[in-house]
């Protein structure tokens, strides 16, 4: 836990789903927001946690919500409910949600991008934290490629991964990213040393099977690299 942040845990957006917001303890509007999507699973907003602290002592306010890729709908009605949600309360938290990144790590990314894509959603930035372009895109159910917009938005795209990941090989990544780029989208690709659950300051458990809070150097600086990012996309391109 970082001192310097204070966390509303547990608060219901839609039926079933909760969220959690961090932000800043001093009193400050007007902050850009974050909307941070966690991957494939049920109800996995804690796993995001270390980084959200991270980006919230950095000065954003960072919306964590759980959603369910098993739901019928891959979780797309949760996930949007979450992106209404921002609009209409960030201001509670101190944030401005026309300050609005929208972010996600594995598929919870491929979800983000594919709004984004689709010009469903124009945020100040999108950021795609370890994510690959084949999977089938909870929000639109379609694959990433197949929603390309015949003009892609001119929404600034950070795309992040970690050299050792195993869960979507970097090579994934990167041809998701010459795919926009190839599509004329605004696109920055950064590369850190560290694997699947580095790159959100975490580690895999395989006791418990879960991605848990790390201190490994690897996962700690690929961590505070993405949490950067966050903080780079908030203030524009």
């Amino acid at each position: 836990m970082d001192e310097a942040v204070k966390t509303f845990r547990g608060i219901s957006y839609c039926p079933e789903h909760a969220l959690d917001v961090h932000r800043l303890h001093v009193d400050i509007s007007g902050l850009p927001v974050v909307l941070l999507w966690h991957g494939r699973g049920p109800d996995e907003r804690r796993v995001l946690e270390p980084l959200a602290q991270a980006a919230a002592a950095r000065g954003l306010v960072v919306v964590v919500p759980d959603w369910r890729s098993s739901a019928d709908d891959g979780g797309n009605e949760a996930l949007r409910a979450s992106l209404e949600f921002v609009g209409q309360r960030a201001s509670e938290f101190g944030g401005d949600p026309e300050r609005l990144v929208l972010a996600g790590w594995s598929l919870g990314g491929t979800a983000g991008l594919g709004l984004v894509l689709n010009g469903e959603c124009r945020p100040a930035g999108y950021v795609g934290i370890a994510t690959g372009h084949d999977d089938t895109c909870p929000t639109t159910g379609r694959p990433l490629p197949s929603v390309l917009a015949h003009e892609i938005p001119d929404t600034p795209i950070w795309l992040l991964h970690g050299t050792r990941d195993e869960v979507v090989p970097v090579e994934r990544g990167r041809a998701m990213a010459k795919m926009l780029v190839d599509q004329g989208a605004r696109i920055q690709w950064h590369e850190f040393d560290t694997d699947h659950a580095g790159v959100i300051m975490c580690h895999y458990d395989r006791t418990t099977r879960r991605c848990l809070p790390s201190d490994q150097d690897h996962a700690v600086v690929a961590g505070r690299g993405t949490a950067d990012f966050l903080t780079i996309a908030a203030a524009g391109w």
